[in-house]
C-alpha cells in the first residue's frame, strides 16, 4: 500500500538537508575545537 508518497520523499528530502546541515556544523565545531585545543596547549 503506497500512502503518499510525494510528502514522504519531501519528508526524506527535508531530513536528509538538515543531517547535512547537522553534519558540516559538526565537522565546522571539531575542527574550531580542535584548534582551539593546539593553541592552548
Amino acid at each position: 500500500m503506497k500512502s503518499h508518497p510525494k510528502s514522504l520523499t519531501r519528508a526524506r528530502r527535508i531530513m536528509n538537508n538538515t543531517l547535512q546541515l547537522f553534519w558540516s556544523g559538526g565537522l565546522h565545531i571539531a575542527k574550531i575545537f580542535i584548534l582551539h585545543k593546539k593553541i592552548s596547549s
